[in-house]
């Protein structure tokens, strides 16, 4: 009988430390910060396609770069990214101080994220800072996935 007290006891105490395990629900805007990261682990690894996995296929997307559109949609985007590596392979986003995410309504989400671009020097393979400013990010829940469906970038330094 002790042992059993004993137990329950022991669930008793453990039972609300095992609930804060549990991860948000999908629908939560914590978990765009997932797709976030996803993002920019792709973009430093070269990988388009895993960028392109974290774009939304809803047909809605768009890229700003300081003011203009670069891409109207996510093909463009995507044509364009494989552009950019060929021209500077071993580019790196680096954030400043983490991001912060903003939930925008029911299913969406703008992340907001201060950073700098860097790239390995052709010659002397030394990475080094090329702008730097902020990208915002918008997200919007597709199926339980947190999927990228605006970015914008707006720098302090423009890139040579």
């Amino acid at each position: 009988m002790r042992m059993a007290v004993g137990l329950f006891a022991a669930f008793l105490l453990a039972a609300p430390a095992l609930a804060n395990v549990a991860p948000p629900p999908p629908d939560s805007p914590e978990r765009a910060g997932e797709t976030v990261y996803a993002f920019f682990e792709n973009f430093n690894a070269g990988n388009v396609e895993g960028i392109a996995s974290t774009y939304s296929d809803g047909g809605n997307f768009v890229w700003v770069e300081n003011g203009s559109v670069s891409y109207s949609d996510k093909a463009a985007a995507v044509a364009g990214m494989t552009e950019r590596f060929k021209a500077t392979p071993g580019a790196r986003i680096e954030t400043i101080d983490g991001y912060r995410i903003i939930p925008i309504g029911t299913g969406g989400a703008e992340v907001v994220v201060p950073m700098t671009l860097n790239v390995k020097d052709a010659k002397t393979g030394e990475e080094k800072q090329v702008l730097s400013g902020v990208m915002t990010l918008t997200l919007q829940l597709e199926k339980d996935e947190w999927r990228i469906v605006a970015g914008h970038t707006s720098t302090a330094i423009s890139m040579q």
